[in-house]
């Protein structure tokens, strides 16, 4: 069997994004059921591996709001692929009017500089691939430890800094903190 591996791709549609893996698939009578909440796709007393708990059920009702669709293909032994469409929307600034913090977030500006922080590869490589589609650039990092070491490069000026919380050694509420101190003790 080959090793996992996943990969993201944007679509040529512009609005389509999808995720690809390696693993171990999902057999055709849990596909009808993956989108449910808790589903537990290996259901033996001593499982291996974890289900979708409420992750894909979440995903898929937002995706719903939006007016977009969560969508997987699987073969078993072989890996899966998970596509997420939103319509694509034409907006009118001028709708926007009463909204300056709409209008300027619609407007976006290719100067503004993001620190992406998670400890997982796959959603860090999504946040990145999602941040740089509209313009903006984005230092991607897996770790609070490096994320402090880049915050504490003086020559380092990020508008915002997108924080995993639950990351592996240092969490991103710790590496807030710490990368606060940094700044209060600079002041």
């Amino acid at each position: 069997m080959r090793s996992p591996y996943a990969r993201f791709s944007a679509l040529t549609e512009g609005t389509s994004c999808a995720v690809e893996d390696t693993g171990i698939g999902i057999a055709d009578n849990m596909l009808l059921h993956l989108f449910d909440r808790f589903i537990q796709v290996d259901a033996a007393q001593s499982r291996t591996r974890i289900g979708t708990g409420l992750g894909l059920a979440i995903c898929r009702e937002l995706l719903l709001l939006m007016e977009g669709q969560l969508s997987v293909q699987s073969t078993l032994g072989e890996g899966s692929t998970f596509t997420v469409s939103l319509p694509a929307r034409a907006v009118d600034l001028q709708e926007q009017r009463g909204n300056t913090a709409v209008a300027e977030a619609l407007s976006v500006s290719p100067c503004y500089h993001l620190l992406a922080v998670d400890g997982n590869p796959v959603n860090l490589l999504i946040s990145e691939n999602m941040l740089l589609s509209i313009g903006w650039t984005v230092e991607a990092v897996n770790s609070g430890e490096q994320a402090i070491a880049l915050c504490s490069d003086n020559t380092k000026d990020y508008e915002a800094i997108l924080m995993d919380v639950q990351m592996p050694q240092l969490d991103g509420i710790e590496t807030t903190k710490r990368i606060r101190s940094l700044h209060t003790r600079a002041a």
